[in-house]
């Protein structure tokens, strides 16, 4: 093995290793950006409280929770005070405070308050404070039934508790993530520019990086639906909950993943076709110097000139005799005559 063999295979080796190194750590900076991006926007659990106000599976497990909490802590005297069971009456009562625009507005603080205790910062799990809704409540139930207007308090506190079993606490993972992914961005770019320095077939760097990109992106691209799938397979009254939030984040989730997808295309295709035409300048050049070898050790031809004609003479004095023939123009003699000769260059 030849030192420029060597010196290549230990370039390869070096500028392999520091390739994967980036690699490692431009997922961990990816990942962690995608996390931020999930995170800190709120409007992730906003749309997801809209989406999940318009789900019949949220819907229902609201209206059994809120019928429950009013039934408990507003209608708690109803029943003894009016004689009869007062559920038909809570549960209309609820669809009404439900079906208020107070409650789209309340809805969303919670959701955010969820989203904020799962993957932020791990705490109380919030309610449903809908106390301001009490009036709405109070009205509602005296239109159904005037002897409530002496059996319901005018002012209440009435509060809807949250599912809080197999919440998941995702506070250490996305934390972790968010805050090494700001470092892992700066070591991934040195060192990726580093092996593309190092590296003595630089497409072959290019090509690795963009299969990389496909590779995040299909992961990626199955998390999206992975999440929702486990969001709605989630045991206890939590599951249609999570459920919204799961198909809220998978177009956040899809649409980076497609755009990675795109890079990654774009550069393996790139990295291709720059080797090609790498090996067709290596192909022109390995031709034109063989041609050149090859000129080199090729015997060198007579000159064409005229033809110089020189005399000797012969010893024995004898006639000229043709060195060619008859048809020739050169000649020797037998005695002393000239002896014509050739010599080329004259």
């Amino acid at each position: 093995m030849g030192p420029t063999v060597l010196g290549d295979l230990v370039r390869r080796r070096a500028a392999g290793g520091l390739l994967a190194i980036a690699l490692c750590a431009a997922s961990i900076a990816y990942s962690g950006s995608i996390v931020r991006s999930i995170v800190v926007d709120d409007d992730v659990a906003r749309h997801a409280a809209d989406a999940a106000l318009d789900d019949e599976r949220v819907h229902d497990f609201l209206v059994r929770e809120t019928a429950e909490a009013l039934h408990g802590q507003l209608f708690a005297d109803a029943a003894f005070t009016l004689g009869y069971d007062p559920s038909d009456d809570v549960r209309a009562v609820t669809e009404t405070v439900l079906a208020d625009p107070a409650f789209a507005a309340i809805f969303p603080d919670a959701v955010r308050g969820l989203h904020r205790v799962v993957l932020v910062e791990r705490g109380p799990v919030p309610d449903l404070d809908l106390s301001p809704l009490v009036t709405v409540a109070r009205d509602a139930a005296i239109a159904r039934n005037a002897a409530y207007d002496a059996v319901l308090p005018q002012t209440a506190t009435v509060r809807v508790a949250l599912p809080t079993d197999d919440l998941p606490d995702l506070t250490g993972i996305s934390s972790g993530l968010a805050a090494r992914a700001k470092i892992a961005a700066t070591v991934a770019v040195v060192l990726a520019a580093a092996a593309f320095v190092l590296h003595p077939k630089r497409p072959r760097v290019v090509r690795r990086i963009g299969l990389w990109a496909l590779g995040v992106a299909i992961v990626q691209g199955l998390s999206a639906f992975a999440i929702a799938y486990a969001a709605d397979r989630m045991p206890g009254d939590v599951a249609p909950i999570a459920t919204v939030i799961a198909e809220t984040l998978r177009p956040r989730l899809v649409v980076p993943a497609a755009m990675m997808a795109a890079a990654g295309v774009a550069l393996v295709g790139g990295a291709w076709r720059w080797q090609r035409t790498l090996d067709a300048a290596h192909e022109r050049l390995g031709a034109s110097a063989f041609l050149a070898e090859d000129d080199a050790h090729e015997p060198t031809r007579p000159r064409d000139g005229a033809i110089e004609v020189a005399t000797l003479r012969s010893p024995m004095g004898a006639p000229p005799v043709p060195l060619t023939g008859s048809g020739g123009g050169a000649f020797v003699s037998s005695g002393n005559e000239p002896v014509p000769t050739m010599r080329r260059g004259a």
